[in-house]
Formats: structure tokens, sequence, C-alpha cells
């Protein structure tokens, strides 16, 4: 076996899937959305080029920020999905919001995917954040402009689902 050379390419055709789950989410004393995004990555980097890793480690650290930062229902848990296969990678978090919440976390996702130019609707909210001395609201609009992920949501039985999805063929 030691003499046995995988290549790129026969590394490339590797499937990685990992799911965790957290619960209850006001027990997190920790910055689990650095921990969770550095495993991933180095998990990845085993199988895939670094910036596959590193995508990755953004995408999770945004998402799981999010739900942390926005907990609304303190005794639900936080799940993060990952899976990488078929040049896709994929990535879920799900946490338990009230159907506002969801409404609202949706408008801004459609904002992102109906906006003719992502980069053009992210350079209007870093000014009109500025105008209006906020904080925020960037990360969703920043992980799709920069990192060409794909976001949809979808909302079953009071959990809110954040789908992203990267092809790894689209990266630069």
């Amino acid at each position: 076996m030691a003499d046995d050379i995988i290549t790129e390419e026969q590394l490339a055709k590797t499937e990685v899937s990992l799911t965790c789950s957290v619960r209850p989410i006001a027990n997190v004393m920790c910055d689990l959305s650095a921990i969770l995004a550095n495993s991933v990555d180095e998990l990845l980097r085993a199988f895939y080029p670094a910036k596959v890793g590193k995508r990755a480690n953004i995408l999770i650290t945004e998402l799981v920020n999010n739900v942390l930062e926005n907990m609304l229902v303190p005794e639900s848990e936080i799940k993060l999905e990952v899976a990488l296969r078929d040049q896709q990678l994929v990535i879920r978090v799900y946490n338990a919001v009230p159907e506002e919440r969801y409404a609202q976390v949706k408008a801004h996702v459609d904002a992102i995917n109906e906006a003719p130019d992502v980069r053009k609707l992210l350079k209007a909210t870093i000014r009109a954040r500025r105008a209006q001395r906020a904080k925020g609201g960037l990360g969703l609009i920043r992980v799709v402009a920069e990192n060409k992920f794909r976001i949809t949501t979808d909302y079953q039985g009071g959990t809110l689902c954040v789908e992203s999805v990267l092809s790894l063929g689209d990266m630069p």
C-alpha cells in the first residue's frame, strides 16, 4: 500500500458527509461556528484543494453565527449537514424559528437570488448600512457575491433550513 499513489483526480471523487447537532442552543458557550468550520475545512482539505475547505469554512462560520446571534428558541437544536459528492458541496443549517422569522430570512434570501448583479447589491447594501450606522446584514450577500454559493431556504414543522450549494466546477 505504501507504494500506491493516489492522484488528485482520484481524490476529487471522494464523497464526504458529516452531520453535527447541538441541543440546547442556549448551552453553547464556545465559538461553535469556528470549531465546526475549522473541522470541516480540515476534513475537506484531506481530499480536495484547500480552496474547497476554505469556502466551506467561510459559509459554515456565517450560517452558524447567524443562528447563534439570532437564537429565538433557546432550548432547540442547531444542526449542520455537510455533503460533498459529484462535485457539489452542499451545506445545510437547521434551527427552530417562528414562522415570522422564517418569512424575514426567506425575503432576504429571495432578494439576494433575484438581484441581477449580487456584487452591486453588496455594494449598495454596504453603503446603506453605513449611512444608517447599522451593523450586520451583509454576510449572506457576501457569501453569494464572493464565493459563488447558491442559497435557498425551506421551512417545515417550525424548523428553518438554509441550504447552500457550491458547484466545484464554478470555482475560479
